[in-house]
């Protein structure tokens, strides 16, 4: 059964390329496994007596760390996640 996510766009592409409603009807049709209500998501939590710093989507964008040689920073749910590693095991 696929997920509800994946027919839904299936559906907004079919739409887009202007396929036929019957078309679009018939997806709609299809079983799908339903979409995991949001207040069911993990969340990335903060410890309480934990020290972190605020950071702006620019300041994100332009890190650079020179004293590190593979680093990489990107925001989920608000909160900076940093990986440090190298590329040699990215695959």
């Amino acid at each position: 059964m696929p997920p509800q996510q994946h027919i839904d766009t299936i559906i907004e592409g079919a739409k887009y390329f202007g396929c036929k409603m019957l078309f679009i009807d018939m997806l709609k049709k299809i079983k799908a496994k339903p979409r995991k209500n949001p207040a069911n998501f993990k969340t990335l939590e903060i410890p309480e007596n934990s020290k972190f710093s605020y950071m702006t989507i620019d300041e994100i964008k332009n890190h650079v760390n020179p004293n590190s040689y593979m680093e990489y920073l990107m925001t989920v749910n608000g909160k900076v996640i940093k990986y440090t590693g190298d590329n040699h095991n990215l695959n």
